[in-house]
């Protein structure tokens, strides 16, 4: 809702409102139980005190593209669940938090950090068979969210520092999968202490950190060469990459001339590929944000309904929030 039309559905000015909005004017419990009523949201929601989104440490992927009104519905689901999962993390820590800082200025190219990256996790040779687990494995907490078709995924951190990548579960698990690679460069690469360049193209950078990290020169140069649609396809389903991201892959490590790339995504364009292409595969689904609410019921002994009400929330919205399947990582109670 916009302001306007939330005023309206309030029957009150917008100018009140805005007032209430900016702290320059103070509400009734009348007008407190009126609004938990209209936005489904309990009284002590509206009276936290946090921090929102800071547009210094968020990266967008196409934000030109992302209408204004689905970029503050993300930023507003993406601000309550860091919220929730800063309050989860002082009772249960999670373990495996390898997650580094790497300046590109100073330690090398974003291909260099992948490299590293993927030492440093102990990933196999090849294609990687399931990121989200290793990423999971390593401390990151990743949250699928229903977001504007414009979205891709953004990151961020929680009050302790937790890493925390939130993606839209709408996409396909091939886009899926170059998202989660493209927001793990960012983490790494641009949430450093030190200001970055403005001359640094941070999209770009994290474009080339998740190309390496699911297809390593060394081991995809061989594979790129005498492309065609089938051969791309071929490709897709071994190294769980999209067609599109291998034919530029090819192209920029210059296994093919660049009139063949061109004409293979022409072709691709003109057999539908795209945004959706075929070869799908599962999705991989993200455990560790449910673990750290299986740990609180199971564990520290919370009824569903206290730890919502913990989190200023709706035990459907927890649930909503916090969904995946059977919890696996290694977690234990802070001390």
């Amino acid at each position: 809702m916009t302001q306007k039309e939330l005023a309206s559905r309030l029957s009150i000015e917008q100018g009140t409102l805005s007032k209430i909005e900016n702290d320059q004017q103070g509400v009734t419990s009348q007008f407190l139980g009126s609004l938990s009523k209209e936005l489904n949201f309990p009284p002590s929601f509206f009276e936290q005190q946090h921090d929102t989104f800071s547009p210094r440490t968020i990266y967008y992927r196409r934000l030109v593209q992302i209408p204004k009104k689905s970029l503050y519905q993300a930023e507003a689901q993406m601000d309550i669940c860091r919220w929730s999962i800063s309050k989860l993390l002082r009772e249960v820590e999670v373990a495996g938090n390898n997650m580094f800082k790497w300046d590109v200025e100073i330690n090398g190219t974003p291909e260099a950090c992948a490299r590293y990256i993927r030492q440093y996790w102990q990933i196999p040779k090849g294609p990687i068979a399931h990121l989200t687990l290793f990423a999971e494995k390593n401390g990151v907490i990743i949250i699928h969210l229903e977001m504007d078709d414009a979205i891709s995924g953004f990151s961020n951190v929680a009050d302790n520092g937790q890493p925390i990548i939130f993606l839209n579960q709408k996409l396909p698990a091939d886009r899926m999968r170059f998202t989660l690679a493209h927001e793990i460069g960012h983490l790494i690469m641009h949430f450093i202490d030190q200001p970055i360049s403005k001359d640094r193209d941070t999209e770009k950078e994290a474009n080339a950190f998740a190309a390496e990290l699911l297809a390593p020169e060394l081991e995809v140069r061989h594979h790129l060469v005498k492309l065609d649609i089938r051969r791309l396809r071929e490709l897709k389903r071994f190294w769980k990459a999209s067609m599109h991201m291998l034919l530029y892959r090819a192209k920029t490590l210059n296994t093919i001339p660049e009139h063949q790339y061109r004409a293979l995504i022409t072709k691709l364009g003109y057999e539908g590929y795209r945004i959706n292409e075929p070869i799908e595969f599962l999705h991989e689904y993200p455990v560790l944000a449910k673990t750290i609410i299986e740990m609180h019921l199971n564990q520290l002994g919370y009824s569903r309904e206290e730890l919502a009400s913990t989190l200023n929330m709706h035990v459907e919205d927890m649930e909503t929030f916090f969904n995946a399947s059977v919890p696996q990582p290694r977690m234990r109670i802070a001390l």
